[in-house]
């Protein structure tokens, strides 16, 4: 059924794709994704200080927890991490296997404690979100943003509910006693000064978001407001939270095309801007944690081999 379902999300987000760049006239498409160096530069420096947020946010919570770590082998961790969830259908789940191994193994953290800085760190960023999506979601009728996914989160809402239900009650007495541990390391770690921080910071990171799409907004001369820039990003955030696709591929860019087109965006404009939040917002990430992934193995393969 798991199977199925992923099968059939993959197929509509790949139709939806094929039957929108249908439309696209790939010559205007060429000229208009050529964008000048000062955006990219700005791009790029904003995409950055998103990804030391979040690094600083690993490395404040680990200090919270008694342990010293250097921040670099934060980042070190967090590029790695990001490079498995960035090609994984998890919502963003899928590097938080390799982050819990190598904070325990490189960094000598015992799981539980390991567990419960992952879920403190990963609860707050994701509430912080559905607040903005919540937000999006009731105010996009308002502004004239049309994307029309409500369908698509009520059966998976159920599902989900079920599932935990499900689970739950089947495993409850094995997973009790794991579960009291992280319930009491995350108390450690729920001080109001933590929890204002992570509020604070994780406010600010999704918030850099519809900043950096706004950019690309305006150097096309459109006439959208920031809040209506603001609500398509966020509702075409939630929608890539689906498993469908690795990296969730196509379905971020289409509920963004057609977020823009409700606005009188030409399709290639919609194009563009999708394309172009994409490259800068996952893309760039990605290509930047496979060569840092790739370097540091030649590193580790010249030490072991004693330099020949």
């Amino acid at each position: 059924m798991k199977r199925t379902f992923k099968i059939l999300s993959v197929l509509i987000a790949a139709l939806l794709l094929v039957l929108l760049l249908s439309r696209i006239n790939i010559d205007k498409l060429l000229v208009t994704l050529n964008l000048p160096f000062n955006l990219v530069l700005t791009l790029l420096l904003l995409q950055a200080l998103t990804f030391l947020i979040i690094s600083h946010q690993w490395h404040y919570l680990i200090g919270v927890s008694k342990y010293r770590v250097p921040f670099a082998k934060i980042v070190d961790i967090t590029l790695l991490a990001t490079l498995v969830e960035s090609i994984t259908p998890s919502v963003k789940a899928g590097g938080e296997g390799v982050r819990a191994y190598m904070f325990s193994k490189d960094l000598n953290i015992v799981f539980d404690k390991t567990t419960s800085i992952i879920l403190m760190q990963k609860s707050l960023s994701f509430l912080t979100f559905l607040i903005f999506f919540a937000l999006s979601l009731y105010s996009s009728n308002l502004t004239g943003v049309d994307i029309n996914i409500h369908f698509i989160y009520l059966p998976i809402i159920a599902v989900i509910i079920f599932g935990a239900f499900f689970f739950g009650y089947k495993r409850f007495n094995k997973v009790k006693k794991f579960v009291s541990k992280i319930i009491n390391n995350i108390k450690t770690l729920k001080s109001k000064k933590t929890l204002l921080y992570l509020l604070s910071s994780n406010t600010i990171m999704w918030l850099l978001y519809p900043v950096k799409v706004s950019l690309i907004v305006n150097h096309f001369g459109l006439d959208i407001g920031f809040l209506q820039i603001a609500i398509i990003t966020f509702l075409s955030y939630g929608v890539s939270m689906l498993p469908t696709t690795p990296g969730s591929v196509g379905t971020f860019e289409g509920a963004m095309i057609l977020g823009f087109l409700s606005l009188g965006a030409t399709i290639e404009i919609a194009t563009v801007l999708a394309i172009a939040t994409r490259f800068f917002t996952f893309y760039v990430v990605v290509i930047v944690s496979a060569i840092y992934a790739l370097f540091k193995k030649i590193n580790e393969s010249k030490l072991l081999f004693g330099g020949v």
